[in-house]
């Protein structure tokens, strides 16, 4: 009843070299979205396509300057050094320990969603913010793709547990959203949340999917759909869609 809608999020590390292959440029990739993937299905905003960035080393302006101001840019971060307007969760713990590791088992990242989301309304350059919840993550199993004597900010384990001392960890993210939401439409000033992105659907290897799986059945889509439906009975401002949350 309603048309499939989409957004393009772009992974930096499609610019890195590997298995001795020479990527093309950023330029290139971005023209080859254009002309490609434009459709109406594609969000915009200013009769921009949204984009989020998935950024490893290097600043917005990188990226702005590449798509000569054709994209609506989303930055995986509140800190506006570089004039981005528009910020967004990615999956994050409550602490990170001094040596970069995620390992309490009570971190489901709802409070870091709290501190974020309120680090985005401090930040007076931002226009809007996209939402982020997950199920937990667990990249234990993909230490394959990371070379020896890595940073700190990708050591591993990483681990964020589906369930905690405080409940379910998807409910809990969720439930920030919601709480931002509902502060959002009661206070004037508060920044806009028009989508929330579910991380992810089906990235089995870093356990952050949602789709059906035999040990949980439905229960995660089956939580996002309640979440889904608490958002869209709020009647919130949104500046992508009057009067309506996308999802």
């Amino acid at each position: 009843e309603k048309p499939f809608l989409y957004i393009i999020s772009f992974d930096s590390q499609a610019q890195w070299a590997t298995e001795g292959k020479t990527p093309v440029s950023i330029e290139e990739d971005f023209e080859y979205l254009l002309s490609t993937w434009m459709s109406d299905a594609w969000i915009r905003r200013d009769d921009r396509p949204v984009m989020l960035i998935f950024a490893y080393d290097k600043e917005y302006s990188f990226y702005d300057n590449a798509s000569n101001g054709r994209f609506d840019i989303v930055w995986p971060s509140y800190i506006s050094d570089s004039n981005h307007h528009a910020a967004y969760a990615w999956v994050n713990p409550d602490k990170i320990e001094p040596d970069g590791l995620w390992f309490d088992n009570d971190s489901s990242g709802s409070k870091y969603l709290n501190r974020f989301y309120k680090s985005c309304n401090d930040n007076k350059n931002l226009e809007y913010i996209i939402g982020g919840v997950w199920p937990g993550f667990n990249d234990t199993l993909v230490r394959w793709v990371w070379n020896d004597g890595i940073e700190n900010h990708t050591a591993r384990p990483r681990i964020i547990c589906e369930e905690t001392s405080s409940g379910n960890t998807l409910e809990q993210t969720w439930q920030e959203a919601v709480n931002y939401i509902k502060n959002q439409v009661a206070a004037d000033g508060m920044l806009p949340m028009p989508i929330i992105q579910i991380v992810t659907w089906n990235d089995w290897a870093e356990t952050t999917q949602v789709e059906p799986d035999c040990e949980t059945g439905f229960k995660k889509l089956k939580i996002c759909k309640k979440f889904k439906n608490n958002i869209q009975s709020i009647n919130s401002k949104c500046i992508i869609k009057d009067k309506e949350v996308l999802v």
